[in-house]
């Protein structure tokens, strides 16, 4: 018996100590693996490691969990970082400049998560937890540096970017990992021999100043600053781990107009198929409802689930919505609930991103985001508009001119909506940035992403709002590809190509019409010719080899700004932008040039430009001429561009008629609207009473995209005269927009009868009998505020 003991004790500690993981305290901690040319970044590569961040750092540059970067000759090197938030991001040296690429804050403090960061022939890809999060193309070499050490917790030389928190499993490999591969392997221990892999540190030792390489050719890794108490207790995945990782229904303009239904992105972040999971919803942290999901949910991936029970919060003005999972065998409950904020605004169609949200460069810091669920569609409205105005904080502004971003953050994809520049040291502001180009992408759950390069500690108050404008009916649909994207292409340095590459485009069949919108703004000042922010240039459209166009870029009328009286020299003109103002969007149409069905190529060319003095720029005062651009095309069709179904119930209507004593109740009516692009056949409705069902029935008709339908209920509800009733309607569908599926009235107080109107006086309709055109005359005396016209069936045929 005592044998057997003993061999359980070794066979336990066997297994413990093959999983182990280094802590970094987050001041001075670092594992030193060498300046091998394995770690050079070429056409191909891919980085990989678990993480468990103790805290997360105020800016996502500031964890460092791989680094070899490094300013000197030159910016050098790649860095693989964390923070602000759970925010992941990737920055490698492009041409001797920075490319990076971010995802938003997604990562929970205190749990394992994957990362991985894929180089892929021109493309930078985010993974988390086995899900692409983030990418961005580049253009160029990677430039790699010799001379600084590839670190683990730590930048190479940038001081200070140090992770807090625990490590392990590193690998570095010289080819592309797929998504398959990064999930089918995340959790495996490798043997070190696989194709590609060179380099493994599996964190296993448990002792000592020495990280092993498992692949035996590679460096091994050297412990700085750190203890026996770093070697700490490796990744462990439960089996059963379910969370709610975002809150996507309902959208900040149906919670206040209707009665609607929550829904989540539920995840199963264990090793083992899970059901039977509980979703409590609160409100301002008080428990008003809870279901159980009787469906399984397979290990690693994501499902919606949509509250069956539709909730009524018109009333309130603000509150914070949350839905926390439960499991009696969940093992990690710090993923478990995600949270939502909404408020009222006095303009229903007025949406507040940001309000007075601090940047500096200290604790707020200089990135920003803001999760927000717009409503689902916003293909219908007319024209989005982003209004843009800074306040000063307690210290006051600072004192420079900076560039300034706003990006949307979407589906792991960055899209500039706008920029701006701050001005000189005073609140300024209100700009206003057309974002209609961009309402395929900005509609449902979206994430906001504020950039202010700020140096100081104090910084500016950044106030967004998104205005959404309803407009006719025959709205114009659109879809947005991306062209050029590069937020420091050096100008006019002889080592350094600044020439973009010429881009294909497939226009779709259903483009009646598309543009090139690009923002582009010079910044730096050089030695030769002031560029490029203080000189005026002239580059090129080029559409299918053939120039087409000439872009003057030149803002002339900085002394107009609105941003009047402030510091500095904000009155001179320069290269597309002034202080204090948004850059405005160059716009260009390439319809004639672009067919539909048909591939398009298409060259933005710089202007030729040598800095023949390219060094020290005014005694290291200004950095080097370089452009920001963001560039995309834009394509317009009269019709949708993807299938989408969707019926709005848009209203309720309770016929009353107020002549008779007692008064004599109608049917309750529903306008159901087909906002989608198929037909939708004989849907189900019902309505309640004060909460009590009366009715459900089948809508019997074909309802075509565009068209209402206006149906009375064959049941009705015997009403009486001053009781208080609230009637609430819905559509029992499963189309692609939840947050318009409920309706309501309320009937409160008394009703009275009154004197009736008789109109046939001031309105006449000629000729009468119509067949299909008639005139409507109305007399001066009376206002017609919306006019609807429906046939014998009871659908709308007209509406003004």
């Amino acid at each position: 018996m005592r044998n057997i003991w003993i061999l359980l004790i070794m066979f336990c500690f066997e297994v413990n100590a093959q999983n182990f993981a280094l802590h970094f305290d987050g001041q001075d901690d670092e594992v030193i693996l060498g300046n091998s040319t394995l770690f050079d970044i070429g056409t191909s590569y891919t980085l990989e490691a678990w993480i468990n961040a103790t805290e997360w750092r105020q800016e996502q540059w500031q964890g460092s969990i791989l680094g070899k970067d490094t300013p000197n000759n030159g910016d050098q090197g790649y860095a693989f970082r964390c923070g602000k938030e759970g925010t992941l991001s990737f920055v490698m040296s492009v041409n001797g400049n920075w490319t990076e690429a971010a995802t938003g804050p997604i990562m929970d403090e205190g749990i394992w998560n994957h990362v991985a960061a894929v180089i892929d022939d021109g493309e930078i890809r985010l993974y988390v937890n086995g899900s692409e999060e983030a990418s961005v193309g580049y253009n160029g070499t990677p430039s790699m540096t010799q001379f600084a050490n590839l670190k683990i917790g730590a930048s190479a030389e940038f001081p200070g970017r140090i992770f807090h928190g625990a490590i392990d499993e590193v690998r570095l490999w010289n080819v592309a990992r797929t998504e398959q591969e990064l999930n089918e392997f995340k959790s495996e221990t490798l043997n070190g021999d696989e194709t590609g892999l060179i380099s493994y540190y599996e964190f296993n030792e448990g002792t000592g100043v020495s990280l092993g390489n498992k692949v035996g050719s590679a460096p091994t890794g050297s412990l700085t600053n750190m203890t026996e108490e770093s070697w700490i207790g490796g990744v462990a995945i439960s089996a059963i781990d379910v969370g709610v990782t975002d809150i996507v229904n309902p959208d900040v303009v149906s919670i206040y107009n209707r009665p609607v239904r929550v829904g989540v992105n539920l995840k199963n972040f264990g090793t083992e198929d899970i059901k039977d999971v509980k979703l409590r919803l609160m409100l301002d942290g008080n428990e008003i409802h809870q279901e159980t999901i009787s469906e399984s949910i397979e290990a690693g991936t994501t499902d919606y689930y949509l509250f069956k029970k539709a909730i009524d919060f018109t009333q309130l003005d603000e509150q914070s919505i949350s839905v926390i999972s439960e499991h009696p065998d969940d093992a990690n409950t710090a993923n478990n609930s995600a949270t939502l904020q909404f408020e009222k605004q006095a303009n229903s169609n007025l949406v507040s991103i940001f309000d007075r949200r601090q940047h500096n460069f200290g604790n707020a810091g200089q990135t920003q985001f803001k999760a927000v669920n717009l409503p689902e569609d916003l293909q219908i409205y007319e024209q989005i508009l982003m209004h843009i105005s800074l306040e000063c904080p307690a210290g006051g502004c600072d004192p420079w001119d900076q560039p300034a971003n706003i990006f949307l953050v979407k589906d792991g994809e960055e899209y500039e909506l706008g920029r701006y520049i701050t001005p000189y040291g005073i609140a300024c502001g209100n700009w206003t940035v057309d974002v209609t180009d961009f309402k395929s992408l900005l509609g449902g759950a979206s994430v906001f992403k504020s950039y202010i390069q700020v140096w100081g500690a104090n910084g500016w108050l950044l106030n967004l709002d998104i205005e959404l404008i309803e407009g006719a009916a025959n709205v114009s649909y659109n879809k947005v590809g991306k062209l050029w994207e590069n937020q420091y292409l050096v100008y006019g340095d002889p080592g350094i190509s600044h020439n973009l590459p010429v881009l294909a485009h497939d226009i779709d069949l259903n483009t009646e019409s598309s543009h090139l919108r690009m923002t582009i703004s010079g910044h730096g000042q050089a030695n030769t010719d002031n560029a490029a922010e203080f000189s005026p240039k002239t580059h090129e459209i080029v559409a299918n080899n053939f120039t087409v166009n000439e872009h003057y870029l030149w803002k002339n009328d900085c002394a107009q700004n609105s941003c009047s009286n402030q510091a500095g020299n904000w009155e001179f003109n320069r290269a597309g932008w002034c202080p204090g103002e948004a850059v405005d969007p160059y716009i260009y149409n390439l319809t004639s040039h672009f067919n539909p069905g048909a591939t398009g190529f298409l060259d933005y060319k710089l202007q030729n430009y040598v800095n023949l003095l390219n060094t020290g720029y005014n005694g290291t005062s200004h950095t080097e001429p370089h452009y920001r651009i963001a560039s995309y095309i834009i394509e317009n069709s009269p019709t949708r561009y993807e299938t989408y179904q969707n019926l709005n119930l848009s209203e309720i209507v309770l016929s009353i008629d107020s002549t008779s004593s007692p008064l004599s109740f109608g049917p309750v009516s529903l306008r159901l609207l087909n906002e989608g692009s198929e037909i939708i056949e004989n849907p189900k409705v019902r309505y309640f009473v004060n909460g009590i069902l009366v009715s459900e029935e089948l809508a019997e008709s074909s309802i075509t995209p565009g068209q209402t339908l206006h149906y009375d209920f064959k049941t009705n509800f015997d009403f009486i005269e001053n009781v208080a009733y609230n009637i609430v309607a819905n559509i029992q569908t499963s189309d692609d927009n939840p947050n318009d599926d409920y309706h309501h009235i309320k009937l409160e107080g008394s009703l009275t009868k009154v004197d009736a109107l008789n109109l046939d006086h001031l309105i006449d309709v000629f000729p009468n009998p119509s067949y299909g055109s008639f005139n409507l005359k109305v007399d001066p005396s009376i206002s017609v505020a919306e006019m609807a016209v429906y046939n014998s069936n009871g659908q709308m045929v007209r509406y003004n």
